[in-house]
């Protein structure tokens, strides 16, 4: 019976046996999960590019995924907002300029001049394009994003880095005085 008592009373304190921490070989020590593998800044990289958001989603930070999903899914309807009033300025202005009858601009175009009108597709079609611009620029600073993001995960953020300002003793040709600065890292 005691020696049953002692294998529970084992098996129950090894629970707390594994609740030591785990440290990468820079001695830096891990932050998200104490037997979890280091996350490669690589494979955020190729998971960003395949997939806006995902770069992040595999270091576990899902809330700047929803960030990036919203910056480019905000893009992509700015790019398809001035396309739709690019196309219908542009067909109004063709139609007004072939002198044909039957070709007439109807709707809200009937009635538009024609300076107006090419002024307006002027103005969707630079709103396209910088709107693409954009989000293009959104697209590869989420690839940046992610892959300087997994860098940092495992980033020495502890106190151990020292600045130390100390007098000292130089012993050259004549004794010299001085400050010596030292800086200290882990």
């Amino acid at each position: 019976m005691l020696r049953y008592f002692f294998l529970s009373v084992l098996i129950i304190s090894s629970h707390f046996a594994f609740s030591q921490r785990i440290e990468n070989a820079k001695g830096v020590e891990k932050r998200n999960e104490v037997f979890a593998k280091e996350k490669s800044p690589h494979t955020a990289s190729i998971l960003s590019a395949a997939f806006p958001g995902a770069g992040h989603l595999y270091i576990g930070q899902w809330y700047k995924s929803a960030i990036i999903w919203a910056g480019i899914g905000g893009g992509i309807y700015a790019i398809n907002f001035n396309s739709k009033l690019h196309k219908e300025h542009k067909q109004a202005y063709i139609a007004r300029l072939d002198d044909d009858p039957n070709t007439n601009a109807t709707g809200v175009y009937a009635t538009a001049d024609i300076n107006s009108l090419k002024e307006n597709m002027d103005f969707y079609r630079k709103n396209r394009d910088l709107s693409i611009i954009l989000t293009s620029f959104g697209y590869v600073l989420n690839i940046i994003w992610a892959t300087v993001d997994t860098h940092l995960l495992y980033f020495d953020i502890s106190d151990d880095i020292s600045l130390n300002i100390r007098p000292s003793l130089n012993y050259f040709d004549k004794p010299n005085t001085g400050i010596t600065l030292a800086l200290t890292l882990k």
